[in-house]
């Protein structure tokens, strides 16, 4: 909850259902989104406390700047801290008290209280991680074109000479971005091969050219390593203009999910 009003619609729909509900209060302490700054938020967990089918499990604010700013994120610790005083002064006592994503985690120890939420570190996207996860595809038809051929909506690509190109039965569906339009590469057999034309809902195509033994049915990886080359979730993020972040929790539940160790 974010609000004492959030709170009390908390505590009618609990009593409605016959239940207790537990609840951790958002504290903003300068991430600007949602949550209350102090002195509110002390009153707010006080109200809270006072609730009959609420229980106040935690307490917790989120870090804007971990990664860029030492000097804000220290800030940020520090108005957290003066709150939890504050609600410890009035006999306020939550279980559960959390602030670090990720980076924070490895940064500034002082951010980890008793709960952490990491978010980055989970896909292995910080530096010495490694990373947890591969997007694959596999072709499923080759064509040869000629020079001049467009391919794709718009026909924004076309053949600047004669052309093998493969398709792959995977789009912005599945958490691809279009963004990624003749920018991206996919590995295929080891190579990498430049993605040609819009990238489409359920389909890309491929420039398959220069691995003369691709066929139907090959692996191509859109992200992580075939053979001795890599496609990062940066590199894909600096293709479409994002971070890395947003390149792997945009996959979609559509794509199946094939957990290995």
């Amino acid at each position: 909850v974010a609000s004492a009003e959030a709170a009390k619609e908390l505590d009618a729909a609990a009593k409605k259902a016959g239940v207790k509900a537990a609840c951790h209060l958002k504290v903003d302490t300068g991430m600007g989104r949602i949550g209350m700054r102090r002195p509110a938020a002390v009153k707010a967990a006080q109200k809270i406390s006072g609730l009959e089918h609420v229980a106040l499990e935690g307490i917790y604010t989120h870090l804007s700047s971990a990664d860029s700013d030492g000097a804000y994120t220290k800030l940020q610790l520090k108005h957290f801290n003066e709150t939890l005083d504050n609600c410890a002064a009035l006999g306020i006592k939550a279980g559960l008290y959390h602030a670090a994503n990720s980076v924070a985690c490895v940064s500034y120890p002082d951010s980890l209280f008793n709960l952490v939420r990491p978010g980055l570190a989970c896909y292995g996207l910080l530096d010495g991680f490694q990373p947890a996860l591969a997007l694959k595809s596999r072709i499923v038809f080759l064509k040869d074109v000629r020079a001049g051929s467009s391919i794709g909506y718009g026909r924004t690509f076309r053949a600047p000479r004669q052309l093998r190109l493969a398709t792959l039965p995977i789009g912005y569906a599945d958490g691809y971005s279009r963004r990624l339009s003749n920018a991206a590469e996919v590995l295929v057999r080891g190579r990498r091969c430049r993605v040609a034309g819009i990238v489409s809902m359920d389909m890309i195509v491929v420039d398959v050219t220069e691995v003369p033994q691709a066929a139907i049915g090959d692996e191509a990886v859109l992200l992580g390593p075939q053979g001795r080359d890599n496609i990062t979730a940066q590199d894909l993020a600096q293709w479409s203009g994002t971070i890395s972040y947003e390149v792997v929790t945009a996959i979609s539940t559509r794509v199946p999910r094939v957990w290995t160790t």
